[in-house]
């Protein structure tokens, strides 16, 4: 694909052609998750997680988000 850039383009056709580039929908406000977690974890953690990833079949962020919403809902 082409790279896109601005300075060769009318600014109406350029924000048209950005929109169609995005790849996510918007979501509702309701629907949107707004609040991040993160860690760090060593290489061979990492590396069983990449591998749970994998056989579980789900993108990673589905995942990690249902792990440890499973966890935090044990307590």
């Amino acid at each position: 694909m082409p790279r896109i850039q601005r300075s060769n383009l009318p600014r109406a056709l350029f924000a048209h052609l950005l929109d169609r580039i995005k790849t996510r929908p918007k979501l509702n406000r309701s629907e949107a998750r707004g609040k991040f977690v993160s860690t760090r974890v060593s290489p061979p953690e990492y590396k069983e997680i990449v591998e749970a990833v994998r056989k579980s079949g789900l993108p990673k962020t589905q995942w990690v988000r249902r792990v440890l919403l499973l966890e935090a809902r044990k307590g």
